[in-house]
Order: C-alpha cells, then sequence, then structure tokens
C-alpha cells in the first residue's frame, strides 16, 4: 500500500488519520462508528442530565464526552461532524432544532471539567509539558535520523498536549492522564 506526500509517491503503509498526532474526526462517520463510539449510554446520559438544565447544555456536554473519549482531546463543537451531532440528538430524542452550545465561556470550561473528573484525566500542563519533553529527550537519543527524531517527537509531544480542555481545535492542548489524586 503506498499514498502520495508533497507531490511525490510514497511506498508503504500509511498511517490511518486517527492515529497521526493531531487527532480529528473523519469527514465521513460510517454508522457503525457513529453507534460503537459515538451512541451516549443510559449512564452517561444520566449523568449529563444531572449536570445540565437546558436540551441545548445536555448535547453540548455529551457530545464534548464522547468526542473527547474518542480523540483524546476536546474539539470546538462547531468541529464536530453532523452526522455525530444528529446521532447523539436522536439518541437523546431531541428536535432537530435543539442546537449544542455553551450560555458562556464558563459553561464549556465547567463541562470540560465535569468530563476530566467522571474519565479521572488530571489537568496538569506543566507535568504534561514535563512528560513531552522527557520524551522527545528519549527518542532523541533512540532514534539515529534526525528526520524520525523530529517526527517521533513532534507526535509523542502533541499527544501530550492533546486534551488539556482550552477550546481551539485539539492540536493546541496539553494533557496528561495520572492517577487521580485529589489534586487537580
Amino acid at each position: 500500500m503506498g499514498g502520495w506526500a508533497d507531490g511525490r509517491r510514497v511506498e508503504g503503509e500509511l498511517t490511518s488519520i486517527d492515529r497521526t498526532a493531531y487527532p480529528r474526526f473523519r469527514r465521513s462517520v460510517p454508522m457503525k462508528e457513529l453507534q460503537e463510539s459515538f451512541s451516549p449510554s443510559e449512564s452517561e446520559i444520566n449523568w449529563a442530565r444531572e449536570r445540565t438544565r437546558t436540551p441545548e447544555h445536555l448535547l453540548a456536554l455529551l457530545l464534548l464526552l464522547k468526542a473527547f473519549q474518542r480523540l483524546g482531546c476536546f474539539p470546538d463543537l462547531f468541529e464536530v461532524p453532523l452526522s455525530i451531532v444528529d446521532h447523539v440528538r436522536g439518541v437523546l430524542g431531541q428536535a432537530s432544532a435543539v442546537v449544542a452550545e455553551h450560555a458562556s465561556s464558563r459553561s464549556g470550561e465547567r463541562h470540560r471539567a465535569w468530563i476530566r473528573e467522571r474519565l479521572q484525566v488530571v489537568f496538569d500542563p506543566p507535568a504534561a509539558e514535563r512528560l513531552a519533553r522527557q520524551v522527545i529527550s528519549d527518542a532523541a537519543t533512540a532514534v539515529p535520523h534526525l528526520q524520525a527524531v523530529r517526527a517521533q517527537a513532534t507526535s509523542e509531544r502533541s499527544r501530550a498536549r492533546a486534551a488539556a480542555g482550552i477550546p481551539g481545535g485539539c492540536r493546541h492542548h496539553l494533557v496528561q492522564q495520572l492517577p487521580a489524586t485529589g489534586k487537580r
């Protein structure tokens, strides 16, 4: 199998889009993936209902939860494909007029904090940065070719930065998944 990069043919196996350093949604989400990855469970729906007051916030919270579980980061709500929004809206039995939104930036921050707590993801940008630097250092000594070092370092650093919970696209975030210590 091969593909194209920078206008030239590349031989070998190409990395799947969901395994790249910058996780993102597929352009077209197959029905099987919608059902397996984006259908909120009854437990997740009940959890979200306990925390929200409006149908718009319920939809937004569940979309962020399912996106975080799938991508490992918090996308902006407008980045979530319409097929996923429609699917979750359908599971909830909501009208098509219900739009996922946050009334304020505080609502979004609260939603991300609740999701981190539920999934036991610790928000610790300095620790994530230290981890990223260590991975880059380890990669530089383990990989003989500079291009390979850059590719591995970029990939690992991006994963370490993936889900800090600051909106603006997955590639702009920091995260480190640590055992819950009570410190946040």
